[in-house]
């Protein structure tokens, strides 16, 4: 679970040598990882849920979709101050079997889509790090929403089931001015 940690950390690193070295000009204020846990996800329509509800643990969100199912996994990650500026988004979960799939991630900023992701057949243990924006170009957010679009497959025989244990945000308050 630290090698997301790790991996913000060593991402941050770069950007300030990366703005220290090739920018001049463009000033790096705070810089901060903003994480929620997985049982904070909500479902978008429980109904497609086998045993109809999803089961939120200390460690995380937990569900099995019906087969042939599809919804949507919602995060809200906190935005803070002048740290409005998102760099990158990362998603760690685990699916029960190559028939339960995440296959899109949807950026929110408030009731605007920003940008989404096509992931297609993700599956198995994952820590997806996915780029919002570049240092000298990140992308303004006035709150933050991760939508996760989960699917099962026809495998009556395989898990369809989705463990969600934590949705971050990279911020920054860069200034380009």
């Amino acid at each position: 679970m630290h090698t997301l940690r790790k991996g913000f950390f060593l991402l941050t690193v770069s950007f300030v040598f990366l703005i220290s070295f090739t920018l001049p000009g463009v000033a790096l204020g705070e810089s901060d990882t903003v994480c929620v846990h997985g049982h904070s996800a909500r479902v978008e329509d429980e109904n497609l849920l086998n045993f109809f509800k999803p089961k939120y643990y200390g460690w995380g969100l937990d569900f099995d979709l019906y087969p042939g199912q599809s919804t949507w996994v919602h995060f809200s990650i906190p935005v803070h101050g002048s740290l409005n500026r998102a760099l990158v988004i990362a998603i760690n979960f685990k699916t029960g079997s190559s028939d339960a799939i995440v296959d899109r991630i949807d950026i929110w900023s408030a009731g605007n889509k920003v940008t989404q992701f096509d992931v297609p057949n993700t599956w198995g243990y994952q820590n997806l790090v996915l780029p919002l924006g570049t240092i000298s170009d990140p992308i303004e957010v006035e709150s933050l929403g991760i939508s996760v679009r989960v699917k099962a497959g026809y495998k009556t025989q395989m898990s369809h089931n989705f463990k969600f244990y934590k949705a971050c945000a990279g911020y920054t308050s860069v200034s380009t001015d």
